[in-house]
């Protein structure tokens, strides 16, 4: 089902499948790794993910894809080994041999795997943190999702990532406002910028700070004032995300008492 003559669907639920197959899924190595090379960037993820889950047994051939003369190739092998963990240790002189390449994402993919593989933040954060001042907003989503991908070891970084919450572009904005919830940043700065962000004027960036503060629980609820005025939006989504938001961290706040 992984063959470049199936349609991009059934390759992408091939792909899929396998991911939840885990170590099982180690005799579709070889097709996985091809899938890496395809335009489109849903195949590409699910294959890397796969990979990933089937764990240090895809660690050759993904130390082969890392040197391909194709970026996305190079970044697929790289997130891979990145979800792969310390079994991928193996290839740390690969990754680390990568780290100058001259496509940026690229490097932003090596750095956050190196980071991953090791445990270290230290290994590959600076770089992450030094790409939020690319111009292109593309780079800065990347890096901010990747920041993001580090979770709770990179919560150093929560006042390096709320300026962009202020950025120009929504989908900067958008990604910032996960990215902080995903490193469990809750000082009570950042609670209040994603409180401010629930009246955006962009729909995903408003949907994304409420999503936030669900997932950041008690430590959300000088938020509820903000998120009940969104339970009350015309636009269904963002009621539905403020709604669940208020809920959830109410029942967490009464919880702890």
């Amino acid at each position: 089902s992984l063959d470049a003559k199936q349609p991009i669907p059934v390759r992408v639920l091939a792909a899929s499948a396998l991911g939840k197959a885990g170590e099982n899924g180690a005799p579709a190595i070889d097709p996985l790794c091809a899938c890496l090379g395809s335009d489109d960037d849903k195949l590409r993820w699910h294959a890397a993910f796969a990979l990933g889950k089937i764990g240090a047994a895809a660690v050759p051939a993904l130390q082969v894809a890392l040197r391909s003369t194709e970026p996305q190739v190079s970044c697929g092998a790289a997130d891979a080994m990145g979800w792969v963990g310390p079994g991928a240790r193996a290839a740390l002189e690969d990754l680390k041999t990568m780290a100058s390449s001259s496509a940026l994402a690229v490097r932003l993919a090596v750095h956050s795997a190196v980071a991953k593989i090791t445990g270290d933040a230290s290994a590959g954060l600076p770089m992450l943190l030094e790409a939020l001042k690319e111009q292109d907003s593309g780079s800065r989503v990347s890096a901010l999702e990747r920041i993001g991908q580090l979770g709770a070891m990179a919560r150093e970084s929560e006042s390096a990532l709320l300026p962009c919450l202020a950025d120009p572009s929504g989908e900067v904005r958008a990604a910032a406002a996960l990215a902080l919830a995903r490193i469990e940043a809750t000082t009570p700065e950042t609670i209040e910028e994603l409180s401010r962000l629930l009246a955006d004027l962009e729909p995903e960036v408003r949907a994304n700070a409420g999503i936030a503060l669900a997932s950041l629980g008690r430590a959300a609820e000088p938020a509820l004032p903000a998120l009940r005025v969104a339970w009350h939006a015309k636009q269904p989504r963002l009621a539905a995300i403020a709604k669940a938001a208020v809920e959830r961290i109410s029942s967490l706040a009464e919880s702890q008492k």
